[in-house]
């Protein structure tokens, strides 16, 4: 967005400059990529099974947590309505990978 403060009037004319910036919005998806991945990492550790030993993570099988790891694929691959032009974070570049990803 912008703001625009006028104080008061000027006799000669006044020029203002606007320019768009993408290094905040860039910075802000690079945290968010980040934060979902470190999220997906978690889930895979802590639902993980290893055949080779028979060893399981802590909440392997937990309903709970399989429900949290769907509901954040779905969310990422959701289509929204009535937003615009990018109706899907998939519309501006994010996608998950075979992993699950960004």
């Amino acid at each position: 967005g912008l703001d625009l403060t006028i104080k008061g009037a000027s006799d000669s004319p006044v020029t203002i400059n606007v320019a768009s910036t993408s290094s905040s919005l860039v910075s802000k998806v690079k945290d968010f990529a980040a934060a979902f991945n470190s999220i997906r990492t978690a889930v895979d550790k802590v639902t993980a099974y290893n055949p080779a030993d028979q060893t399981t993570g802590i909440l392997c099988g937990s309903t709970e947590t399989l429900r949290i790891d769907s509901d954040l694929t779905r969310t990422i691959g959701a289509r929204l309505f009535g937003v615009g032009q990018f109706n899907s974070l998939g519309s501006v570049g994010i996608t998950l990978d075979k992993n699950g990803q960004m």
